[in-house]
């Protein structure tokens, strides 16, 4: 898998895209502050952290799990998305590893399924930002 890290943003800014999602839409309209919003947001962040969920984006397949960063100086979190890519395997690759080809060593980090956990996929490989040079060319709002 690959694994990507999204722009980390502060609770107060993932606003427009609770509005864009239609997530907790009558809650937030119904607070007056934008403080109040961005506690609202970030007690629907809270138990929604570390959660892998399957994500399908143009023909491609992973997880994106929600993740936050404390920064303890100014009391303040900063949420973001670790994306992990599941990587294709050519079917002659496959099919060389069922026939004894290359890399047939069974690999114990795998899951039946054949994808590596999250939480080990997340620790073996280093995030890097979306855009830089392991990335696609998808566009992201």
């Amino acid at each position: 898998m690959l694994t990507h890290t999204a722009e980390k943003l502060p609770a107060s800014a993932w606003f427009p895209f609770f509005e864009k999602a239609d997530l907790l839409t009558k809650a937030l309209n119904e607070t007056q502050s934008m403080k109040g919003r961005t506690i609202k947001i970030g007690r629907f962040f809270g138990p929604n952290l570390n959660r892998p969920v399957p994500i399908q984006v143009g023909g491609r397949s992973g997880f994106a799990t929600l993740r936050v960063e404390n920064d303890n100086h100014a009391r303040s979190k900063r949420y973001f998305f670790e994306i992990a890519w599941e990587v294709a395997v050519s079917k002659e690759t496959a099919k060389a590893q069922q026939c004894g080809g290359p890399n047939t060593e069974p690999n114990t980090t795998q899951t039946p399924s054949g994808n590596l956990p999250l939480s080990e996929a997340s620790s073996t490989k280093k995030s890097t930002p979306i855009g830089a040079t392991l990335g696609n060319d998808e566009a992201w709002e």
